[in-house]
């Protein structure tokens, strides 16, 4: 994961429940289900940054990227937004 990807996460869980964040989101992978595959997620953030985030490459890297995912993911303050999630469930 890179630096700012990882800075702009750790800012949106300063999100509060009074004022929280937004954060729209799409998977990509193949047959997406319980057997299916996650290979990327993009990501954008309130201020216009985006990120594409891979699951490929060494493993300690992947699990960086996908321990980052999981805190944003299921932070209550950080409102999640998915685009077209009929195909990434």
């Amino acid at each position: 994961a890179g630096f700012n990807f990882i800075a702009q996460v750790e800012e949106v869980l300063e999100a509060t429940e009074e004022n929280p964040a937004k954060v729209v989101f799409d998977c990509e992978g193949v047959d997406l289900s319980r057997k299916g595959t996650l290979e990327a997620v993009s990501l954008c953030f309130e201020n216009g940054l985006i990120f594409l985030v891979d699951f490929q490459g060494q493993k300690e890297v992947v699990d960086r990227r996908v321990s980052i995912l999981k805190k944003l993911f299921e932070s209550k303050n950080v409102r999640k937004i998915i685009h077209d999630s009929r195909m990434d469930c």
